[in-house]
């Protein structure tokens, strides 16, 4: 009976040390998962980040740009318009100058 009751000692032994071992398992895979999970959403979160920036910057090129070409074409105008006003035959109290 002694040798019986060891046996049986041994086997629940040794189910509860395999029950320990696989919770063991188990907890370091759910960290592993956990950290990979976090991993991929900073990951996911930094790229959110860089495409806003970088869609920020394009927008204010844009600006800039849309800015630049509109100052530059009011030149281009006052510049026309000089020339026209200095042009010959263009005299207040002329016709050209009643047409303009």
């Amino acid at each position: 009976m002694a040798e019986y009751n060891r046996i049986l000692d041994a086997q629940e032994k040794a189910r509860k040390d395999e029950l320990e071992a696989r919770v063991a398992r188990q907890k370091a895979l759910m960290e592993t998962m956990q950290d990979t999970v976090v991993k991929e959403q900073n990951a996911k979160a930094n790229e959110m980040e860089d495409r806003a920036d970088r869609q920020l910057a394009e927008a204010n090129a844009r600006a800039e740009e849309r800015e630049r070409l509109k100052e530059e074409r009011l030149r281009e105008i006052r510049q026309e318009t000089q020339e026209y006003w200095e042009a010959p035959g263009i005299e207040p109290g002329s016709l050209a100058y009643e047409l303009w």
